[in-house]
């Protein structure tokens, strides 16, 4: 997790801009958490119906999206260390 120091107002979930950079789309850590779950648990339910390449493909690239928040972004603005969000990720 990259540490930034801290901004004068709030970031809230959307699109961000750094100085001149290309903008990206943020979301906050209780959004992300939310985001995360829901898609792992649909995509856990979807599984099966991804036949087609490009749905695999797609199914793939969400679920590391999933993992990714859930393995990186601290719950309760916990520690980098801690491990506490593995138990929401399912198989």
């Amino acid at each position: 997790m990259r540490q930034l120091p801290p901004q004068e107002e709030r970031v809230e979930t959307g699109a961000v801009r750094f100085g001149d950079d290309w903008p990206g789309y943020f979301m906050r850590g209780d959004n992300a958490m939310f985001f995360a779950i829901a898609l792992d648990r649909y995509l856990k339910i979807q599984a099966e119906r991804y036949a087609r390449p490009e749905e695999q493909i797609l199914h793939t690239i969400l679920k590391n999206v999933a993992t990714n928040i859930l393995e990186q972004v601290p719950l309760n603005k916990q520690s980098k260390g801690d491990k506490s969000n593995e138990d929401h990720i399912s198989e």
